[in-house]
């Protein structure tokens, strides 16, 4: 990294790892940024991400809920409680209420060993080679002497805005001590290390067209925020359960992009759990896929809602094929086999419409090694699109396109002939990561929008299913409500993690434990169906159930 910093001295190079690295580029070093790519550094933009959960109907007792994946269970177990006792839960979401009596111990003490507010300035962590240089960060003893002023936010001003985080805590880790409500989630004596996520830039919502008001999120804030967790973990020398509440659709599936191979890095590491949502895209109608022969022409039909402006999106093909693409407009207008250009995107745009479009083919892309053909529709008209694909060279013939994630567009814009499958999102489909879709306790059903897989390249995602519809939990306002997505199915198993992580280190009953075997025993220790086959493109290899999965270690 030293190298390119004194090649490129007006770029800024962030190392996130020994091979990856965040650059920041004024509008000055522009010849630098085309020469840095032109000598052999491959230069990526961030993907954005999204939430993983939305609030629903008001749920059930948050103890049948556990009770149902066998984690409350161990909180009252004769001869081995756990609680999750001197293990660490991360987050990278939208922070927390830290004022919440969830978050607090019987002395009104704070649980939250420190927030990381990437939205502040003025403190940020202390320099670390993997750390960005920005926001603030508010140590246990600022945050207790926040809880004991008369003016919190004057101490430590962080506040989750959104209520996501604050909502996955209490479902992970929160406990009400004082008696009051009784809530309990699956590793109350846990410990917590928050890191809350600035939105991400106009600038990238700009280039991806997502509107200023949906939450979004950068991989490179994600990435940081991952790697300060894992210096908290060290500094403190304790395990760490980290939840990843978000995803989106931009990319191939197969577990290439940036973010995705620094978490296979990280999934390496001991003592370390990376739990992440499967997303909630299965019943969205946002993938399409098909097989096509050589010189076939194929056609998909997508439908543009109303009021939609716009939106970027991906047909990838598989292996060394090569395909070509055209398309006509609700009003039918044609533009038909595009040809393959590899250096500039194309451009069209219509007399009596006011909907431009733009193609760029990638042959091959940087990050698959396989073709990729971006598109990107501006200010598109309602109706019906139509997309024709052309075999040029085929091998494998099979080839994928996703629409943005829900929330990034409206609800109507959608395929007309959808493919359910391969909709777990993006990280998760990292292979070493512990993927987990959602079901609904109440009455053992599957959420119908949990992510399915397998991925591109036939990893079997997502592992496993956890309690994911209904749930309750702490909201922003003292009180509680119910949230549904394969987030909230995240977090249950990230405090299915913390104990895990108790019983086997702070216990010292299984001293190297990381994400990759922690995915072995919750599968081994699923709940199946006698009647179902395993593992499945839905389900994974079955459902969360802690109490035999640590039986059977």
């Amino acid at each position: 990294m030293s190298i390119l910093r004194t090649l490129y001295p007006n770029i800024q190079f962030q190392p996130v790892t020994d091979r990856i690295a965040i650059i920041y580029v004024p509008p000055s070093a522009t010849y630098e940024l085309n020469a840095l790519k032109n000598n052999g550094v491959a230069v990526f933009i961030p993907l954005i991400f999204g939430l993983n959960a939305q609030e629903s109907l008001v749920g059930a007792n948050m103890q049948e809920v556990l009770s149902s994946a066998n984690i409350s269970q161990l909180h009252t177990y004769p001869s081995n409680e756990l609680t999750g006792k001197n293990v660490l839960i991360g987050f990278v979401d939208t922070g927390i209420d830290y004022t919440n009596p969830l978050f607090k111990y019987e002395d009104n003490t704070s649980r939250i060993v420190s927030i990381w507010d990437q939205t502040i300035e003025g403190n940020p962590p202390i320099n670390n080679n993997f750390i960005a240089n920005y926001g603030s960060v508010y140590s246990n003893a600022q945050i207790n002497q926040a809880l004991n002023s008369s003016d919190p936010l004057s101490v430590v001003p962080s506040v989750d805005t959104v209520g996501h985080g604050t909502y996955l805590a209490g479902v992970a880790a929160g406990k009400e001590r004082s008696g009051t409500t009784n809530y309990t989630g699956g590793a109350p004596d846990s410990e917590l290390v928050i890191v809350k996520l600035r939105p991400a830039t106009e600038l990238l919502r700009a280039y991806y067209l997502v509107s200023p008001t949906v939450n979004a999120y950068q991989a490179n804030d994600i990435m940081t925020g991952i790697n300060y967790l894992l210096q908290v973990a060290r500094e403190k020398n304790m395990p760490i359960a980290i939840c990843i509440g978000l995803g989106c659709n931009l990319g191939a599936h197969n577990g290439l992009t940036i973010i995705e191979r620094f978490l296979s890095e990280v999934s390496d590491l001991y003592n370390v759990i990376l739990i992440s949502s499967a997303g909630n895209e299965a019943s969205e109608s946002h993938h399409f896929s098909s097989t096509i022969s050589v010189n076939e022409v194929q056609s998909f039909e997508l439908n543009i809602a109303e009021q939609e402006t716009g939106l970027v999106f991906g047909l990838w093909a598989t292996g060394a094929d090569k395909l070509s693409i055209g398309f006509t407009t609700p009003l039918g207008n044609s533009i038909n086999k595009i040809p393959i250009q590899l250096t500039n995107s194309q451009n069209f745009s219509f007399n009596l419409e006011k909907s431009k479009i733009s193609i760029r083919y990638q042959f091959p892309n940087l990050i698959t090694g396989s073709e990729s053909i971006g598109i990107r529709l501006m200010d598109p008209l309602p109706g019906i699109w139509t997309f024709y694909v052309y075999g040029d060279v085929v091998i494998s013939g099979d080839y994928n396109t996703w629409l943005p994630r829900e929330g990034f567009i409206q609800p109507g814009t959608r395929f007309l002939s959808p493919d359910p499958y391969i909709t777990v999102c993006i990280p998760s489909t990292t292979q070493k990561l512990l993927v987990v879709g959602a079901y609904n306790s109440f009455n053992d059903s599957l959420y119908a929008a949990s992510g399915r897989g397998p991925t591109t390249n036939s990893v079997i995602k997502p592992d496993i299913i956890a309690p994911g519809v209904d749930v309750p939990g702490p909201n922003l306002y003292g009180g509680f409500t119910a949230q549904t997505g394969t987030s909230v199915a995240a977090a249950i198993t990230a405090s299915a993690s913390a104990l895990l992580l108790e019983w086997a280190v702070v216990e010292n009953n299984f001293n190297l434990i990381n994400t990759n075997i922690a995915r072995t025993i919750f599968i081994r220790g699923a709940s199946r169906t006698t009647n179902g086959s395993y593992p499945n493109y839905i389900e994974g290899y079955g459902k969360l159930d802690l109490l035999k999965s640590i039986s059977l270690i």
